[in-house]
């Protein structure tokens, strides 16, 4: 079995202007929480579609359909929007930059979602457009925490990948198994 999703990674340029941003606000907040941890610049991404256990067989059917449900989807962007926790309730154990929706993103994870869940069953797609800057065992960060403004450009979304993520002692790593390109 491998735990695959599908996701847009953040490309080296814009993750170095990223992480000056994440370091700043894990200052400010790491004052306040306690085993705050930053998401590694290498597992910065954007989640489409987590698609968790599956059948190493299934793997190239699933990147068969996701090559033929996407071929015609064009590149877009997408601008940084702000940050919260999440899940937003009193069990919040991530900081995340969310991103404004679009069509174009929209599109995308819908036609991945459909072309997964041809394979086999999927979770829907989560609402929120998001990268993990940090994460916590639980949050304790007040809604009157001054939170940096997100200054960020717009992220350029020309490919998204396949990923295959492997849980160790220091947490998560990440390895791509396929990268598509939007035309």
């Amino acid at each position: 079995m491998q735990r695959l999703f599908l996701a847009i990674p953040i490309v080296k340029s814009y993750a170095n202007n990223l992480s000056l941003y994440q370091h700043a606000l894990y200052q400010r907040l790491s004052k306040q929480t306690d085993n705050l941890r930053l998401t590694p610049r290498e597992n910065l991404h954007v989640t489409l579609v987590f698609i968790g256990n599956t059948p190493s067989e299934n793997v190239s059917a699933i990147i068969k359909e996701v090559q033929k449900a996407t071929k015609e989807l064009q590149p877009f962007t997408l601008t940084p929007k702000s940050i919260m926790q999440l899940p937003s309730d009193d069990k919040a154990r991530a900081v995340c930059l969310t991103f404004n929706g679009s069509k174009e993103f929209n599109d995308l994870q819908s036609k991945l979602y459909e072309a997964v869940h041809s394979v086999q069953p999927t979770q829907p797609p989560k609402p929120i457009i998001h990268t993990t800057l940090m994460r916590a065992s639980k949050l304790d960060i007040s809604d009157n925490t001054p939170l940096p403004d997100v200054e960020l450009s717009p992220l350029s979304v020309d490919t998204f990948t396949l990923f295959e993520s492997k849980l160790n002692r220091n947490g998560s790593t990440y390895q791509p198994l396929e990268t598509f390109n939007l035309k």
